[in-house]
């Protein structure tokens, strides 16, 4: 006959055969001896199991009392002990689980998984309220066993608590650093995380009355304040709660699609490593939207704010440091330089900065190389149709919106833009099966870039599907807008093309020139043979968005 015993000691102990409690053990100390043996899982003599449980009992009379223990716990028991008159033994190989050893094995791991399913085991200390007379040994044994499965605990629940805060899972990490607190709590490491996720999570008044909490225990158990540290935090925070918390634009066009790349932008942003992401790709691609919508879903948990910068009519780099300085709402005093001024007022805050359209502030980049290093807590979204080149530069290429697959029944992501545009031009347009095949070739023919699907919508009004589709196909000279609000050098699709070719060097503009005899892309050698260019000018043109490198090499 086979059974299973399981011993549950994270908390008030529970021991089960088969899934069942046991029966009731003859004694507390009987109860202590199964766990000690079972946990322990070595031989022990009589002589020493009896001092060791009956310290204040002669020889005889502590042996007297382990040969009537054992007799109890044999009834129960016998399948998982081996009992002679020399040794006592919990069976190794017998089937039993205990939670504690579970517990321990778990924490070793590195998968998230495991260490959630550790802590869900440890309900309280070891052997919680247990309490037995007359063995010290016994209860130094289980004194250091609670101390380290607490260290584990507490070990674990900080790894937990850092990972969901740096992934911006708030409410999970918000449960476990309540559970921390529940078992450290004059851990003011505790206390702080606290107070960000809470303040992440948008809710500043709780994390402003942890801080409370924070110091009324400290006080009462240790008679100290807080820590600088702590306290900054607290005014940091007070400070966040009166302060504005964006100066986002209200986005003129509807976001559709790119959920992939919102979710790997977000994920790249979180990483402590990340301090500088630049959004590259030509005009026209969606860049300033896709940015946008990143930011706007930062605003609630970014705890000082998030904040636009715009630099199209920015003229010169000496000028992106004012520009900074008025989107976030700080005014120079004094005779200090401009740029120590707005550093130190952003040293200790914790911002989101998308600074948009740097294509042609180029020779300032080494200003934002200095704010990723300098201001640990500012993180910049940069968006351009050209990398900074820099080495703290991360790099997120924008590329358009997938095309119509030829399904009739499939609305890809483009076609999805084109007809909400065009019925934000026409209220009365709708998709149907007559004019999805002429919109998805207008949205094949524009290559799936956002700007010239919002040009051609535009065409609505006048033409049909068909006959947008014609003149696409004749050229894209007909793509422009006469609305007032739209940028010069994005009022056409042409327009868009001029202001890149004319931040291209002669040598660039030449070599583009050249490349245009290519119908459906080239290899390197092929371009070098025509244009004679050198790799340099190639990688320069591929950093600006004009050339795209595919996976097979053309």
């Amino acid at each position: 006959m086979t059974a299973k015993l399981e011993l549950i000691l994270l908390g008030e102990s529970t021991i089960k055969l088969n899934g069942k409690p046991a029966a009731e053990l003859p004694s507390r100390k009987a109860e202590a001896m199964l766990i000690y043996l079972v946990c322990t899982q070595r031989p022990y003599s009589r002589e020493l199991l009896a001092d060791f449980f009956w310290d204040d009992r002669s020889s005889e009379q502590a042996l007297a009392n382990l040969r009537s223990l054992l007799s109890g716990l044999r009834r129960s028991f016998k399948l998982f002990l081996e009992i002679s008159r020399q040794t006592v033994a919990f069976k190794e190989n017998s089937d039993h689980w205990i939670d504690a050893v579970a517990f321990q094995e778990l924490a070793q791991s590195d998968a998230i998984e495991d260490w959630e399913t550790a802590v869900s085991l440890y309900q309280s200390d070891f052997l919680a309220g247990f309490d037995i007379r007359d063995s010290r040994g016994f209860e130094e044994w289980v004194t250091l066993e609670r101390e380290r499965h607490h260290r584990t605990a507490v070990h674990l629940l900080r790894r937990l608590v850092q990972h969901f805060l740096d992934h911006q899972q708030y409410e999970k990490g918000i449960r476990y650093a309540a559970r921390l607190l529940a078992i450290s709590p004059l851990s003011e490491w505790a206390h702080r995380q606290m107070m960000l996720l809470l303040a992440r999570n948008d809710q500043r008044a709780e994390a402003l009355r942890q801080y409370q909490i924070c110091c009324d225990i400290l006080a009462e158990e240790l008679g100290i304040d807080p820590s600088p540290e702590t306290s900054t935090l607290h005014d940091r925070i007070r400070a966040a709660v009166d302060s504005r918390r964006h100066n986002l634009p209200v986005a003129t066009t509807p976001f559709v699609g790119r959920a992939l790349e919102l979710s790997q932008i977000q994920a790249q942003l979180v990483q402590p490593s990340c301090r500088l992401l630049t959004l590259v790709g030509p005009g026209g691609i969606g860049k300033t939207r896709l940015a946008l919508q990143v930011a706007q879903t930062a605003v609630g948990t970014t705890l000082n704010g998030v904040f636009f910068v715009p630099l199209a009519a920015v003229p010169a780099p000496e000028f992106i440091i004012p520009a900074i300085a008025e989107a976030v709402g700080f005014t120079f005093a004094g005779a200090a330089p401009p740029k120590s001024q707005l550093f130190n007022y952003l040293q200790a805050k914790e911002m989101l900065l998308v600074l948009d359209n740097f294509e042609h502030l180029l020779k300032g980049s080494q200003l934002l190389a200095e704010m990723s290093q300098s201001l640990p807590e500012v993180k910049i979204l940069v968006t351009s149709r050209e990398r900074l080149n820099l080495q703290t530069e991360s790099i997120f290429e924008v590329g358009p919106l997938p095309l119509p697959n030829g399904r009739t029944d499939e609305i890809s992501d483009s076609l999805m833009l084109f007809t909400q545009l065009a019925q934000r031009a026409q209220i009365s347009f709708a998709l149907t099966p007559e004019t999805m095949p002429d919109a998805a070739e207008i949205c094949r023919l524009v290559a799936g870039v956002p700007l010239g699907i919002e040009l051609a919508s535009a065409w609505v009004r006048q033409l049909s599907c068909a006959e947008i589709a014609q003149e696409l196909a004749a050229g894209i000279g007909f793509l422009q807008t006469r609305a007032g609000d739209v940028p010069d050098r994005h009022r056409s699709l042409q327009a868009v093309f001029d202001h890149s070719w004319t931040l291209l060097t002669a040598e660039e503009q030449q070599t583009l020139a050249q490349l245009t005899v290519f119908r459906g892309g080239f290899t390197r050698e092929a371009a070098r043979q025509v244009t004679q260019a050198s790799l340099w000018t190639l990688t320069a043109l591929v950093d600006k968005s004009l050339l795209h490198r595919e996976a097979n090499g053309r």
